[in-house]
């Protein structure tokens, strides 16, 4: 997800390989199924609907936000 620690993370890669921002970026997008970082209106989304009168049965449950990625 896109986020202050992402930002952090993307200026280490820089820091540390010398690719840009945006190389660093790019990377880090293909890492995940989706192919790009989750945007944090999109986790913003979930909680507002989770939070609504829609969601009232459920309860006791994990919401995974992260792209599709694999639990291994």
């Amino acid at each position: 997800m896109r986020t202050d620690i992402t930002r952090r993370t993307v200026e280490n890669i820089v820091e540390r390989t010398g690719r840009t921002a945006e190389e660093a970026e790019a990377e880090l997008e293909q890492m995940t199924p989706l192919g790009r970082l989750l945007e944090p209106e999109e986790v913003a989304a979930a909680v507002v609907f989770l939070a609504s009168p829609e969601a009232a049965a459920i309860n006791g449950q994990t919401l995974v936000l992260d792209g599709g990625g694999l639990q291994l």
